[in-house]
């Protein structure tokens, strides 16, 4: 269901609501000018109760032929977590000096293929 027009990083989107079979409805935020994903909402339960969810889908990059993003930051719970790819995606995996970087406020992890 289209739910209105909001911007996500300054950039004009369409939201619209996703409600998945036994599941809290997301909110997923569609570029006007590319039509890419920028960023889903939702919601999810905890035992300490519902924590809000924010994704956000930057810098999208063809790998292997598709255009993926190749950064992704979550915001959960007063954490921030960012996921970054660097090199690029084959059949055979991650290829060249590639590298995943997982970035949290209290620190970095780094695993690479």
């Amino acid at each position: 269901e289209t739910a209105g027009e909001e911007a996500v990083n300054g950039e004009e989107c369409y939201r619209v609501i996703m409600t998945p079979i036994g599941d809290e409805a997301e909110s997923w935020y569609f570029s006007r000018s590319s039509g890419l994903l920028l960023k889903i909402a939702t919601v999810t339960n905890t035992p300490l109760g519902d924590i809000p969810v924010e994704i956000f889908f930057l810098d999208y990059r063809l790998f292997g032929g598709v255009l993926k993003p190749a950064k992704e930051t979550q915001k959960l719970g007063g954490q921030e977590i960012t996921l970054m790819v660097d090199g690029q995606f084959t059949e055979d995996g991650l290829q060249g000096s590639g590298s995943v970087h997982g970035c949290k406020s209290s620190g970095l992890l780094l695993l690479q293929p």
